[in-house]
């Protein structure tokens, strides 16, 4: 058998239907996992019309299932400050944008237009909840009114650069921008349980198939599920019971009568590390063996995606540069998948969830490779999905092609002309970034990777806007500062905006300066 032929068969399995446990069907293997996108309004905010040009563009590309950026479930506790949030109040007007959004990922005017018979993508809100996570000044609170968590242990920046400021630029962006969390009392518990109820009722109102609820990269579920941040010592105990707050959750949405019987409920579960040797899973992989195996055990649970890190350790803010085999928790996939079929832990007539492998995927070589090994059941695409957002269309046309990239430039700055504001943040940003690269290394304090959002998640942040206004051939990103400045300029669409826009310019760099002085 020719390569060619070989690999167009391995694909049948990437591109073949899978039926989750509630009896929805995905046409095939490959998801559009979330992102995080910095697209809405400030402070929080209903999809807008960047969030409906983005989602048209993965709508036409026929994957199995689209998964949203994350919603946050309360407006004041907010990530970046530009997060989708449920509305506090849900009635027919503020469920609209949310409905648009979901039909755009449905696709359904072609759909409607062209008779067209094909399965249309499952479309999926993750939604989601800060915890110790939710910044100062950014979160949705007044100033310096502490964010509420489990308990009361702060979150532990770190910096990679040891320079001697860095311990305390690192000291003081914590007493800035992050409080010392106030432990949730059981009131609080029952008032979020009803907020992540309220969100998948919206996500049911509004035409989603289904929800995905965020329980990793250190969010306030993974932060009830972990000992370094849960040392409570009533029923919700990381030690004693670590899955009690999700478990609480999910059973609420479930109750008869919140969502449709076949609403697809999915978890985000928290890897933890990275798999460290051959030898074996490390101790606290095992522990998320356990969880995993609880939360199947439940029978109510149709996906679980597998990811790892958080903002102590922020693993998935960065590329992973190597791994035993690019799928940077396949490992623990492996094991997940291995757990539920062969241990049989799912209640009597319940199919165990789909385990869903995100991260290192970039070659459909690889893509069908943790499927055919049984590392996964289907395959997340966050980053590759940018670059192709009609990847399975093009895979099913053919499989032996490489994966396309509709960004034809691949360096900081592109080679056409730049629309005018585009041309005006460049040269901000390259005096900026020039005088920035005049200091000395010793006097630059680094700034933590929470508040600086990552420079791949800065940058691919950016890319998300230039696939939504379509302007892919004038793309560019910047460099190093630059990156981290036009990460912080966007302004939603709306009134105003131009001018928003320009203080923002101004006010941005001087921060950046201030703080680095």
């Amino acid at each position: 058998m020719s390569a060619s032929m070989q690999r167009s068969t391995e694909s049948q399995g990437v591109m073949s239907e899978v039926q989750l446990p509630c009896g929805r069907t995905l046409q095939n293997r490959l998801v559009k996992a979330a992102m995080y996108e910095h697209l809405a309004s400030f402070l929080g905010g209903p999809p807008n019309d960047m969030h409906f040009a983005l989602y048209s563009r993965w709508a036409s590309g026929d994957w199995g299932m689209i998964i949203t950026g994350n919603v946050q479930v309360a407006s004041n506790q907010l990530g970046l400050g530009r997060d989708v949030v449920v509305p506090d109040v849900v009635n027919e007007e503020s469920v609209q944008p949310f409905k648009k959004l979901a039909s755009i990922i449905h696709d359904e005017d072609t759909h409607t237009m062209h008779s067209d018979t094909r399965s249309k993508s499952l479309a999926i809100m993750q939604i989601s909840h800060t915890g110790r996570q939710s910044p100062n000044f950014l979160g949705g609170r007044l100033p310096f009114v502490p964010p509420k968590a489990p308990s009361a242990i702060p979150l532990d920046l770190k910096t990679k650069r040891h320079s001697k400021l860095a311990p305390l630029f690192a000291y003081l962006a914590q007493s800035v921008f992050f409080q010392t969390p106030r432990a949730m009392s059981l009131h609080d518990i029952e008032l979020v349980v009803d907020q992540f109820v309220k969100a998948s009722e919206l996500a049911a109102k509004a035409g989603f198939d289904g929800v995905q609820l965020h329980a990793a990269h250190g969010y306030l579920i993974s932060q009830f599920m972990s000992q370094r941040s849960n040392n409570r010592m009533d029923e919700f105990s990381s030690k004693t019971d670590p899955l009690r707050f999700l478990r609480k959750i999910v059973s609420a949405i479930r109750t008869s009568g919140v969502v449709p019987e076949d609403f697809v409920l999915g978890v985000k579960l928290n890897a933890a590390d990275y798999v460290e040797s051959a030898a074996g899973l490390v101790p606290s992989e095992e522990r998320a063996l356990e969880h995993l195996r609880g939360i199947a055990s439940w029978g109510m649970v149709d996906f679980i995606e597998v990811s790892g890190g958080d903002y102590d350790t922020p693993d998935f803010l960065v590329e992973a540069n190597t791994s035993r085999r690019q799928g940077v928790f396949a490992e623990f996939s492996r094991r997940a998948v291995q757990t539920l079929t062969v241990e049989n832990v799912c209640p009597p007539g319940k199919a165990r969830p789909l385990i869903m492998l995100t991260g290192g995927l970039h070659s459909t070589e690889l893509m069908t490779s943790a499927l055919a090994r049984n590392h996964a059941d289907l395959v997340g695409l966050a980053r590759v999905a940018t670059h192709d957002p009609e990847l399975p269309k093009h895979i099913a046309e053919d499989a032996s092609a490489p994966l396309q990239n509709v960004f034809p430039f691949h360096g900081p700055f592109p080679q056409t002309t730049l629309p005018l504001r585009y041309t005006v943040e460049r040269i901000v940003t390259v005096f900026l970034a020039t005088l920035w690269g005049a200091l000395p290394d010793a006097a630059k304090p680094e700034i933590p990777t929470l508040i600086g959002a990552g420079t791949e998640t800065a940058r691919y942040s950016i890319l998300l806007r230039a696939l939504a206004r379509k302007e892919e051939r004038t793309y560019y990103t910047g460099e190093g500062l630059a990156i981290n400045m036009r990460f912080w300029w966007y302004i939603a669409p709306g009134p105003w905006r131009f001018g928003i826009w320009l203080a923002i310019l101004t006010a941005v760099p001087i921060f950046l300066f201030v703080l680095s002085a």
